[in-house]
């Protein structure tokens, strides 16, 4: 089981996964995009969730091409806040990115 530590990292997409926790589509700089299971984030108040488009720190564990578990997640700096023709280009890159046939 591999451990990854202080890996920069830009939330792709989330989706809820029970009452509290998220699995995170991440494209992280050594490993490319990796899937993660963040336990417990919706219970933090203050931070809420993975923020899409968002630069973060990451950890996790898990096996190569199986669903990883993410152990912490730092924020770098603000959250992105796009509006308009800039909101639309995060989305569409984001979505070049996330598409499996290139």
């Amino acid at each position: 089981m591999a451990r990854i530590w202080g890996e920069p990292a830009w939330v792709l997409h989330s989706r809820d996964y029970g009452e509290s926790s998220q699995i995170v589509e991440l494209l992280t700089y050594h490993h490319g995009r990796v899937n993660a299971l963040a336990r417990g984030v919706k219970r933090i108040r203050r931070a809420g969730r993975l923020d899409v488009l968002t630069r973060w720190i990451v950890a996790w564990s898990g096996r190569e091409g199986q669903l990883a578990t993410l152990t912490s997640a730092d924020r770098q700096g603000i959250p992105l806040r796009l509006e308009g023709v800039a909101l639309w280009a995060g989305f569409h890159i984001n979505d070049l990115i996330r598409a499996d046939d290139w």
